[in-house]
């Protein structure tokens, strides 16, 4: 079919230069001088103009159309209505706004490191101002029901409001208390062996031994150093990871190695090579991506059966800091809870106050009720409230996370959303392979790959994230299978011996 061959090669070339800008981010955020701000700021705004102006050329509308109205298969519907959709979001958006939006990402960024180097909030706060007030003007260009913030999420997880998140934060909140009281009232504290010093080099053997163990393939795809841990595509067969070292936290960086190992398995686990830059070869939703770097985590990273299989690696690999550390120990320290200041460090249940409180301060600073004077003591303020602890570096504190340095409004609650489809995903996965904590147990991950593609990989963008549950689960998104699922899990490791 012409039409569709159009948008194929179309598509191809607008992922060319996503994959510039792609490369040019990764760089900046891994290896750049710092003196290289300005110019590379510049750079990337040049060419997301560039990729604006070629998506939403009035050709690709017209071609859109044309091919709406055609007889197509199954696939090919999919992949024009979402490039319908994603055109529709786009179109709203002048070509300025989209450079002036990539200009300030650039300079936020630039800010956010030099702040975090002079543990200096407000260094940073100076050039996130400007940043906010193009945030609220891209809500007006985009448009939005009941509240800006929705045009903003809508961006990450389509499908979903605020009014959906208040009701999924508010079942979460309503049922942690307890569960947190009953878990504190059960643990032994055995954090104090986590904090053993082990040189960076170690660890970082240790790290890529458990991506290619987790099946992550290295002819695909590295891993790196950043600030701040992530995950990026820069060509289909080009997965990017990074991590962070802590030589006196073991766990620092081999959560992050794992969590940011399931993000790239989805990536390279995608059928990229088949729809090639259409939308059936992207991700769901933010969310969706989120649940399979959680479900790596957590649900499978902190079990038992995981850690039955890599705990000897990690004692041979690690020597002699975990000699004479018992198996039971080692469950009951990697499954503490305790409230924290920092949130990628922070446990499984506490981790969701830390986005609660985020996504509250967005919504504040989206509908003007809170401005960015006031947003650090809010955030500390928030902590004590919510967590009863005293923020006393900014550096744990406002500015912890890269998410509003990159103009990531609408990001953190996919965080909290993926956990809870990870929870449900899990459940699911064992109700149809009784065997897998087996298989686990002896470290054979291909029946979690074979279930995760066929039931979520392969449809790449073709359903939304409540449908694509609702298709694998039976039932809508909840907190509840979440909460239930880390209680069992304590109950279990509560009962070895040891």
């Amino acid at each position: 079919m012409k039409n569709y061959k159009q948008l194929q090669e179309r598509m191809k070339e607008l992922q060319y230069l996503q994959s510039a800008i792609a490369t040019l981010q990764w760089d900046q955020e891994v290896y750049m001088p710092s003196q290289a701000s300005t110019f590379r700021s510049q750079q990337l705004a040049q060419l997301s103009s560039w990729a604006h102006d070629q998506f939403v050329a009035p050709e690709m509308g017209q071609l859109l159309d044309e091919l709406a109205s055609q007889n197509l298969d199954d696939d090919q519907r999919i992949n024009v209505l979402r490039s319908q959709e994603d055109y529709e979001k786009e179109i709203k958006l002048p070509t300025s706004f989209v450079k002036k939006r990539s200009s300030a990402i650039s300079t936020a960024y630039s800010s956010w490191v030099k702040a975090r180097d002079e543990s200096k909030a407000s260094l940073f706060l100076k050039d996130f101002e400007p940043l906010l007030d193009i945030k609220r003007e891209e809500a007006e260009l985009r448009g939005y029901e009941n509240h800006p913030y929705n045009a903003l999420f809508d961006l990450f997880e389509p499908g979903m409001t605020v009014t959906d998140l208040d009701r999924l934060f508010g079942t979460f909140k309503e049922q942690v208390g307890p569960i947190k009281e009953r878990v504190f009232a059960l643990q032994e504290n055995h954090t104090d062996l986590l904090k053993n010093n082990i040189p960076e080099k170690t660890q970082w053997a240790f790290g890529l031994e458990v991506l290619e163990q987790m099946g992550f393939s290295f002819e695909r795809g590295r891993q790196d150093k950043s600030h701040h841990p992530f995950t990026i595509t820069l060509a289909p067969n080009d997965i990017r990871v990074t991590t962070r070292v802590d030589e006196n936290d073991f766990s620092n960086m081999l959560w992050s190695c794992i969590h940011e190992g399931g993000h790239a398995l989805y990536e390279q686990g995608l059928p990229k090579e088949k729809y090639q830059a259409l939308p059936l070869s992207e991700a769901a939703s933010l969310s969706i991506h989120e649940s399979q770097a959680r479900l790596w985590e957590n649900q499978l990273g902190r079990s038992i059966p995981f850690w039955k299989f890599l705990f000897p690696q990690l004692v041979q690999s690690y020597r002699p800091a975990f000699d004479g550390v018992s198996f039971s120990h080692f469950m009951k320290a990697i499954n503490h809870i305790q409230a924290n200041t920092i949130r990628t460090e922070a446990d499984e249940l506490h981790y969701h106050q830390h986005i609660i409180i985020r996504y509250e301060i967005e919504k504040q600073l989206m509908s003007g009720q809170l401005e960015i004077k006031d947003v650090e003591e809010y955030w500390n303020q928030a902590y004590y409230d919510e967590l009863n602890i005293e923020v006393k570096d900014p550096k744990e504190g406002i500015l912890q996370d890269v998410h509003w340095a990159h103009g990531g409004i609408g990001y953190f609650p996919t965080y909290t959303i993926g956990s809870f489809y990870a929870a449900q995903f899990h459940e699911q996965m064992l109700s149809e392979m009784e065997n897998l904590d087996a298989a686990i147990s002896d470290g054979n991950f291909s029946q979690v790959f074979h279930w995760l593609e066929s039931n979520i990989y392969r449809h790449g963008r073709k359903y939304k994230s409540p449908e694509l549950c609702q298709n694998i689960c039976n039932q809508p998104l909840s907190a509840l299978p979440f909460l239930k699922s880390f209680e069992e899990k304590i109950d279990q490791i509560y009962q070895l011996e040891g």
